[in-house]
């Protein structure tokens, strides 16, 4: 299931990307002091696209056209988190490893 409720076909990239959101929304890390979260992946898909190919998107327009990108609400998901989180005070990081 996406992150506005509809059932999306699963992929390698999904999950990748809901591991990702998962530890951010496992709980308000801010609360508990903490001023920065690194995210540790193995996946460039969700590393490289968090810190250069989201700003991109958001500034220029989504690839796909009107047929859509894949994993757009996802994306758009992980974009308000972050936001959420620079809001708090508390700054998120990618390592691809």
């Amino acid at each position: 299931m996406g992150a506005g409720g509809r059932i999306h076909q699963p992929t390698r990239d999904r999950a990748e990307m809901q591991a990702a959101l998962a530890a951010l929304g496992h709980r308000d890390w801010w609360l508990e002091g903490w001023e920065r979260v690194v995210i540790v992946t193995n996946s460039e898909y969700v590393g490289k696209g968090a810190t250069q190919n989201m700003l991109k998107w958001t500034a220029e327009g989504w690839p796909g056209g009107s047929e859509g990108s894949p994993n757009r609400d996802l994306w758009e998901f992980l974009s308000g988190l972050l936001g959420e989180y620079a809001e708090k005070g508390c700054e998120v990081s990618f390592w691809i490893g």
